[in-house]
Formats: structure tokens, C-alpha cells, sequence
């Protein structure tokens, strides 16, 4: 106690008993929560900073990846010593930590609604009390989802036991639930005008008394704003907050109907009112009516009978009525949430949350149940909320004490039993499913119709099976306890304090709150949080398990989840009952102390052994952080997990125990030590990993590599191979076709195929052709790829005889005196030719072409040659005409020019002429000159440029005349 007491004077709000932290409430605002406190503590050791929330809620988050198990941390303490505060706080740093694995839009609306669901419940569950402006009227595990990289999947909440009779009746000095306050000072003119409120909350009696209060910390203006905009954020539609304001205007308005009597039962007052109702919730008039005024009887025949109800009566129907309204609506508003925070890897039943859910998947749950509550006259709602803090509070015990000590004697440890104060006797009292007080309070609800009846059999049952327990006592068990009224009270011994409970309306509050009546309203309603509840039909309704029933077993299921979690604690301390900051009680922190098992549990952990592994586990997670078990190790895990210790924590022999199948250690400071260890292993065993992985990988990439090129030479000669047979095949064709498609890397062989094949074919088809015809063919080969496309005309068709003089006789004589003379072999060419001369006069000449040169003999002087041979050597380019004249210009080196025209019209010696020239040059091996097809040739035959046309006329033979100073005309027959 002064240690908490030194702590809190230094504004040290957090303290740790190994991984529990002890929060004392400051009844004030600290700056200990802003983002850059909450990353400083983010994947940091417990211990390596002050003790935080933050700190233990990192520690939960990191041990659920590490151990793949679900954590869960307990936060338990009195009312008013800020267990809720201490929720929002770790729910905030969790939305914060935990990674990313959805789109930034839907993962920031999820972050968003994890820290703004807290709020949202607490304006619907919370209430303001004596000495709590924001007490919790119902318990929350809150959860949120994670897979195996930590990731955020979404989350999960699961409420108990809504305080739903402070809906309709509280003692003094305790308010209604914040959202009806909220919703008269927060919402719009329209909206109030909608719903027909006003907005003084003294104006309904369902908030009277307890609004008058001054409250320090809450301001319903804009708590309804926030309200507004949580709703939106989630995704509630506007007809739904439409709806959801409309039932509690109509819980309000329920508070304001009066009964009159009417003959022998009861009648509404005032029946406008009820019109307003029913048009809130959407039921129709008349069965709201018959609902409130009316009761079902079963008379002696078996049949339902409907008779008017006492005014009494009336009013408790009214008030259920607006009780299950409002549970109903809570419970919508939570499914609601919850199905905006399902996972996405789940189906969208929550229930697949908390069930059938991925095994990968991890929770990290926060529990905020109800504090310890005693009031000057405590009820069926004190007695359940401190049976729930009962259980938490022995689940704490069994936790952190009674299941080491087990656990120690199990393993065989040096250990002396240290003595606690054990409150099973107390849950005992209340769970036997024989003599319990939860079986009384049932049986004695089911046996008696009329209510207080059933009340004082509940009384008188305690007192005939429990009233020799330890816990127990009332004034007919113990008549010196005059505390107790006779008859009225009984008294529980709770582990904080005894509590005195008055039994009025214990039954009436234990019976379900959805009757078969109020069901069957429930399923003509209109409005939409009121319909989607799933209404059976009138035969099948059968009636519902109480609310304690219900109550109790929700707890023992969260205590059983529980045990199979990694549990972790935050006890809350209020330092004053006055709430009064700077100030500590030091008798009232004891006494809390006491009460909540802080000084067993100190001793526990200062003598005990907190954290323990099993020599698998052990051995399997830190084999590698020492050299001689790891990468084989042929000993048992028990030698190996000496072996470990002996090697990396020689020093820590007395803080490290040995059992018969577990290691224990004595701090958390060891295991954290042993972490660091494997993580600096780890990164040397994921360098080796990966180095063997990129050697492997690289093998089989040569493997491959070597693999595929053989595939690939083998296919690349299997397709050379095929392709030659397609193209010998084709080759072998005599006949013309089309050839086979081949890869474009073949194209220069398929060429080579097809000039081949066209050489042979030509090669037998010229084998063919007689020895005289093979120099003409050859001749005209040449000619059409001179003349093809540029003259029409170029005899083709005629017979190519070459010395077409040849019969002359003249002309054989001379032509052998003109090879002695002018020294050449053989006469290729020759033909009468008509010539022009320098003086443009036109002469008769023959022209002859040998294998090098070009002559011109005149047929009038016996064929003499009256000029030197033009050598083939010098010739620069040939011209003729596109047309059927016979023009033929040779243009040779030094301006030397030879224009004649053949003078045989039956027959085109152009193309004979210019063939065999090319042919003569080619033997030669003499370049090609230019050849020119022009219709005017240009010509300097008398020094000077001028320009040769073509003039066809009827006329008999061809001449060139002078038309112009520059212009020559050949005149050639039409």
C-alpha cells in the first residue's frame, strides 16, 4: 500500500506484479495516452519502459502470434475504479498496432469503429450513479482479430446482462442510461419534433429522479453528436437511426400512459399517447392497447382467456414492455456492430466468429465486466453483477495462485503452500445446480404465480438448504443479526465485502424479458429494429430461460474460455470513494488489496516461478540459439534445455527450476533475455536458410538451364531436320507449287531451295532446247530483263539469227577481210541500219558487232568500214525509245555518239541488238553501261546539245531530218 501510495503522489498511475499491472484510478486527466507514448511501447519488452496498459496490451497482442493462442486480458475492480477507461485505453493502442492486411479505405473505417464502439455501447449501457458519472450497466468482451502475420481480420463483441429495470425505476441520485438524456439535448428541432419530445428530461417519469444532478464529466449535447456520427461511420443507415430514436421516444412515452380503473380491471388514460406508441414501434393500436390493459388466463377447460388486468399489474406490463424495447434494442445495436466487424475470411453469421473460425485466426479479447457493488439496498441486479465479480475473482485466484501452487507441487518443486483467501465456497453457494441460490431463485419464480409470493419463497428456500453456509446468513438463520430485516433480507459474504440484498422483485426480474405476450407484439412490428428479431409463431413459442439463467451461464462460458487462453490482468484501484484527484485513502487501497488477492499473489510471484514452458516446447523454440543443439541434437529435450541454460544463462542458476516436465523461471526479464537471443539466432538461421535456398534454386536453374538447351538442340535439329525433308520433298517436284511453310529462321534455306529448284527446272527444260536455239534463248533471257515493263516492242517473237547479213555474199567476203583487218573473232551481229552523222545527213549503213566492238560498213562501197571500230570497252550507256521505232543511241567515252535507226520494218532488231551487246560486255567481263528508255533523246553529235524526237508518219523507209536549230526528227512509217 505505500509503495502505490509513494507511486501515485509521483503521478505513477501503473505498477506491475510480473505481467499484472495494478491501475489506480487518478480522478483526473492524464497526458499518458497520446500516439507517440503508445509507438515508444510498441514491440518493446515488458519491462524496458514504466509500467503502461500499453505495455501489457503489446505484451498480449506479441504472445498471441508467438504462441498461437488466443489472449485475453481480464480487467477487473470496484465500480467507479475506471475499468472502462482502462478498456478504451488498450482497445486504442491494439486498433493501432496490430499491421494492415485490407484496402487504406476499409482498414482506416475499421480502425475507426474499433475505438469508437466503446463509446457507442456506453452511451446505450452506461449510466450515471452516485459515485460514477459513466458506470458500466452491463458487462463487454470485446475482441479483435488477427492472423497468423498479425494483421488486422476485424473483431467481436459479446455483452452480458444489460441492467435493464434502471430503464424504468432507480434509487436517488442515479440517472437513466445517457441516451435518452443525449437524445433530448443533442438531437435537431425536427427530429424532436418527429418524435413529439420535449426537451426538459424532468418531463417524463422514467427520468425522474436523477436528472437534476450535476454531472462533471458528460455533456449529452455533444455526446449525441459524437452518438450521430459513430453510427454513421459504421455504416447504420439513416431509417435505421431513425428507428432506433423512435424506440426510446416511445420508452419515454410508455412512462407517461396512466391507467384508470375501469369496471374490475384497468383502462389507458390517456389513449392519444398510446396512438403515438404505436406508430413509433409500427404495432397496430388496438393490440398495444389489449397488450397493456389486458392479461391471458387459462381457465378450466384448457382455453386462453383474455380479462382485464389490475391497474397494478397494468403498470408492471407497461414497464416490461419498455424493458424488453430497450434490451431489444441494445441487442440489435451490438449485432448490428458486430456484423460490420465480422472478418472477412468468415461467413457472415457472427456466431462463425467465435465458433467456426479459421484455426490461423487469433482473438485478443478485453473483458470489462461489472465492478463490486454494494448499495444501501442492493437487489437482483447487485447480486448478479457481484456473482460475475465473484467468478472473475476466483478465476484470478485459480490463475495466478491456486494453479501454480498445483502445479508446483506437481512438478515436484521446493515449495511451502502459502494460504489465500479462497471465495469458491461463495461461487458454490450461488452455481449448485442442487442447492444454489440461482436454482432456488428459478424454482421458486416457476412455482408461484403471484410475484411477491414468489419472492418470499425464494427467502424461505435459502433458508431451509443454505443456512449453515459460511457465506450465508438471514435474520430467521441467524436472529442476532439485526442488521436484517426478518422475512425481507439475506446477507452474502462476497469476497470484497458481505452484502445485504432485499428480495422485492427479485422473481418479477428473473422472468424472462421477451414473454410469450410480448413476442407475439414483437412480431407485428413495423419498425425496422424491431422486426428483424426472429419471431416464432404462437404454438411453437415455448417460454425462455430466465434472466439468471442466462446470466450464469454466459459467465461460466467466459470463465471456461478463459482457462483455454493466455489470461493476463489489470486490477483497478479507486484510491477514494469520494473521487477526489490528488487524494488516497490508505485504508481503503488495503482494504482493496486485501479484497482483491494483490498481497497472495505479490508473494506468489516473489517466491514463485511465474512462467513455465514444457521441455518440447522449450527446446523446440530456443534449440537454435546454442551451438550444441543446434542444427542436430541427439539427447532428450531435457538435456538439451540444460544444455541451453548451462551455455547462454550461466549465471541464473537459482531463478531457473527443473520439474519433472516443465522449466520454470523466476522473471519475465529471462524469457525476454532468451528471446533476444533467438532473434539475433534467427537472423543468422534465415541468412543460412536463404543461402541454401539460392544455392538449391540456382542448381536446379542450371539443371533446368542445361536440361532445356539439350531440349532445345535436339528440337532445333528434330525441326531442321523435318523442315529439309518438307523442302527436299518439294524439291524433288518437277512441276510448279507452292512451297511449305517453314520458321522464319529458315527463310534463307527455303530461298536457296527455290532458286535451286528454278535452276534445275530451267537447267532441263535448256537441255531440251536444240544447240542452234540455246545462243538465241539465252540472248532473249537477257532482253526481257532489259525490256520487261519499258518497251513494248522488242522482238521477242522473232527468230534471232544474230548475222542476219550472213546470206549477202558481198557481206561474207567482206566480213572476213574486216576480221584481218580490225583483228577480231567472231561477228555477233549485224543489220542494215540507217545513220546519222555529225552534218545530220543520213546514210545507209550496216552495222556490226563483234565479241569488242562496234563498226559501221557502208553497203555502197562493198561494205568497207569508212571509220575506226567503237571499243565496247568505252561505251557509256545505250537509249532507245518506248515505242515502235528502231532508234538505237550509243553513247561512248570523249563525246563519241552512234545514232542509227534499223531500216527493216518487218522486223524489231532493237531488242536482238541490245541483248547481244550486254551479252558481248558480259563475256567481257566489262561493267553494264546505262540503260536509258527516254521518248526524246538527247544527243551532241555536231558539238553542240540537241534533242532527238520521233515522228511517225505514212512514209516507206526512216530518215532523220532537221526540224528545228536543235531539234533532229526522225521520221519513222506509221
Amino acid at each position: 500500500c505505500r509503495c502505490l501510495k509513494n507511486r501515485f503522489k509521483n503521478s505513477t498511475f501503473y505498477t506491475y506484479i510480473n505481467d499484472i499491472v495494478v491501475s489506480v484510478n487518478p480522478f483526473r486527466s492524464v497526458k499518458l495516452y497520446a500516439s507517440q507514448d503508445a509507438d515508444s511501447y510498441r514491440g518493446r519488452r515488458m519491462f524496458e519502459k514504466p509500467p503502461h496498459l500499453f505495455a501489457l496490451a503489446d505484451l498480449a497482442y506479441r504472445e498471441a502470434l508467438r504462441s498461437n493462442k488466443d489472449a485475453c486480458v481480464l480487467i477487473t475492480g470496484e465500480s467507479c475504479s475506471g475499468k472502462t477507461v482502462v478498456c478504451k485505453v488498450m482497445m486504442r493502442y491494439l486498433a493501432r498496432a496490430v499491421g494492415s492486411s485490407r484496402s487504406p479505405q476499409e482498414d482506416g473505417r475499421l480502425r475507426k469503429l474499433l475505438l469508437q464502439i466503446g463509446p457507442l455501447l456506453d452511451a446505450f449501457g452506461n449510466a450515471a450513479g452516485v459515485r460514477n458519472d459513466n458506470s458500466s450497466r452491463f458487462g463487454k468482451d470485446l475482441s479483435v482479430a488477427v492472423d497468423f502475420r498479425g494483421q488486422l481480420l476485424g473483431g467481436h463483441i459479446r455483452h452480458f446482462l444489460l441492467e435493464r429495470t434502471r430503464v424504468t425505476s432507480r434509487s436517488a441520485g442515479n440517472r437513466n442510461f445517457h441516451i435518452f438524456y443525449q437524445l433530448l439535448r443533442g438531437s435537431s428541432d425536427a427530429l424532436m419534433k418527429s418524435l413529439q419530445l420535449k426537451r426538459e428530461a424532468s418531463s417524463y417519469s422514467y427520468l425522474r429522479p436523477g436528472d437534476q444532478q450535476q454531472l462533471q464529466n458528460i455533456n449529452d449535447k455533444s455526446d449525441f453528436k459524437f452518438v450521430e456520427m459513430t453510427m454513421c461511420l459504421a455504416g447504420i443507415e439513416q431509417a435505421q437511426q431513425l428507428a432506433i430514436w423512435s424506440v426510446v421516444a416511445a420508452i419515454l412515452h410508455l412512462g407517461q400512459v396512466k391507467f384508470d380503473r375501469y369496471d374490475t380491471g384497468a383502462s389507458v388514460l390517456n389513449l392519444p399517447l398510446i396512438e403515438v406508441i404505436s406508430k413509433q414501434i409500427g404495432v397496430p393500436f388496438d393490440d398495444l392497447e389489449i397488450y397493456l390493459c389486458f392479461k391471458v388466463l387459462q381457465d378450466e377447460f384448457g382455453k386462453l382467456v383474455q380479462h382485464r388486468a389490475p391497474i397494478d399489474e397494468a403498470i408492471r406490463q407497461r414497464d416490461n414492455l419498455a424493458q424488453a424495447l430497450y434490451v431489444h434494442m441494445f441487442d440489435w445495436l451490438v449485432h448490428k456492430l458486430n456484423s460490420l466487424l465480422q472478418p472477412s475470411i468468415s461467413s457472415s453469421d457472427p456466431v462463425a466468429f467465435t465458433a467456426d473460425f479459421d484455426k490461423s485466426v487469433r482473438r485478443i479479447s478485453l473483458v470489462d465486466l461489472y465492478g463490486f457493488e454494494k448499495q444501501e439496498a442492493s437487489s437482483f441486479e447487485q447480486m448478479y453483477i457481484n456473482y460475475s465479480a465473484e467468478k472473475l475473482q476466483n478465476f484470478f485466484l485459480w490463475h495466478t495462485i491456486k494453479r501454480n501452487q498445483d502445479e508446483y507441487v506437481g512438478e515436484q518443486l521446493p515449495w511451502q503452500e502459502e494460504c489465500f483467501r479462497d471465495n469458491t465456497a461463495t461461487c458454490d453457494l450461488f452455481d449448485d445446480s442442487q442447492v444454489g441460490v440461482f436454482t432456488f431463485l428459478d424454482r421458486s419464480t416457476e412455482d408461484q404465480m403471484d410475484l411477491e409470493s414468489a419472492d418470499k419463497c425464494f427467502l424461505d428456500l435459502l433458508d431451509e438448504n443454505v443456512d449453515t453456509h459460511q457465506s450465508y446468513s438471514s435474520r430467521q438463520a441467524d436472529p442476532g443479526d439485526t442488521i436484517l430485516c426478518p422475512f425481507l433480507d439475506f446477507k452474502i459474504v462476497h469476497f470484497a465485502s458481505p452484502v445485504v440484498y432485499t428480495i422485492s422483485g427479485f422473481s418479477s426480474k428473473n422472468r424472462p424479458v421477451l414473454d410469450t405476450r410480448t413476442r407475439q407484439l414483437f412480431a407485428k412490428c413495423s419498425n425496422v429494429v424491431l422486426r428483424e428479431y426472429d419471431v416464432q409463431s404462437v404454438a411453437e413459442v415455448t417460454p425462455g430461460s430466465s434472466v439468471g439463467v442466462e446470466f450464469r451461464n454466459s459467465v461460466r462460458d467466459l470463465v471456461d474460455g478463459l482457462k483455454t487462453q493466455d489470461a493476463y490482468h489489470v486490477r483497478c484501484i479507486k484510491p477514494n470513494d469520494t473521487r477526489t484527484p490528488n487524494y488516497m485513502d490508505e485504508a481503503r487501497v488495503c482494504q482493496q488489496i486485501e479484497h482483491l488477492g494483490l498481497r497472495e499473489t505479490i508473494l506468489v510471484a516473489k517466491r514463485g516461478y511465474p512462467y513455465r514452458m514444457t521441455y518440447a516446447e522449450f527446446f523446440r523454440r530456443y534449440r537454435m540459439i546454442c551451438r550444441s543443439t543446434f542444427p542436430r541434437f541427439r539427447g532428450t529435450p531435457l538435456a538439451g534445455c540444460r544444455q541451453i541454460v548451462a551455455e547462454r544463462l550461466p549465471g541464473e542458476a537459482t531463478s531457473i527450476v527443473f520439474g519433472r516436465r516443465k522449466i520454470f523461471f523466476k522473471s519475465l526479464r529471462l524469457r525476454d533475455n532468451l528471446e533476444e537471443f533467438r532473434e539475433e539466432a534467427l537472423k543468422t538461421v534465415i541468412v543460412t536458410v536463404q543461402r541454401a535456398w539460392r544455392r538449391h534454386t540456382a542448381r536446379r536453374q542450371l539443371k533446368l538451364s542445361i536440361s532445356s538447351r539439350r531440349i532445345a538442340r535436339c528440337y532445333r535439329r528434330f525441326r531442321k531436320r523435318r523442315v529439309l525433308s518438307l523442302i527436299q520433298t518439294r524439291y524433288q517436284q518437277p512441276t510448279a507449287g507452292p512451297w511449305p511453310t517453314v520458321p522464319s529462321e529458315f527463310d534463307l534455306l527455303l530461298d536457296l531451295g527455290k532458286r535451286l529448284h528454278r535452276r534445275q527446272h530451267f537447267s532441263r527444260a535448256i537441255e531440251r532446247i536444240p544447240d542452234e536455239q540455246r545462243v538465241a534463248i539465252r540472248l532473249k533471257t537477257i532482253g526481257y530483263g532489259i525490256f520487261f515493263g519499258k518497251r513494248q516492242y522488242w522482238g521477242y517473237s522473232n527468230v534471232w539469227g544474230g548475222n542476219h547479213l550472213a546470206g549477202n555474199p558481198a557481206f561474207r567476203v567482206q566480213s572476213e577481210k574486216l576480221k584481218k583487218q580490225w583483228k577480231f573473232c567472231e561477228l555477233l551481229f549485224s543489220a542494215d541500219t540507217v545513220k546519222i552523222n555529225s552534218h545530220l545527213k543520213s546514210r545507209d549503213r550496216v552495222i556490226v558487232l563483234t565479241e569488242s566492238t562496234v563498226l559501221f560498213a557502208d553497203p555502197s562501197q562493198g561494205f568497207a568500214a569508212k571509220k575506226s571500230p567503237l571499243e565496247l570497252s568505252k561505251l557509256i550507256s545505250v537509249t532507245f525509245t518506248p515505242g515502235t521505232d528502231q532508234l538505237v543511241v550509243l553513247k561512248f567515252k570523249h563525246n563519241t555518239e552512234a545514232v542509227f535507226v534499223f531500216s527493216d520494218l518487218q522486223q524489231d532488231y532493237v531488242g536482238e541488238f541490245v541483248s547481244t551487246l550486254m551479252f558481248a560486255l558480259a563475256k567481257l567481263s566489262l561493267p553494264c553501261p546505262r540503260v536509258l528508255v527516254l521518248p526524246t533523246v538527247e544527243t551532241s553529235l555536231t558539238g553542240s546539245s540537241m534533242t532527238l524526237e520521233v515522228d511517225y508518219q505514212f512514209r516507206q523507209n526512216p530518215q532523220f531530218v532537221k526540224t528545228a536549230s536543235r531539234i533532229i526528227t526522225l521520221l519513222w512509217p506509221a
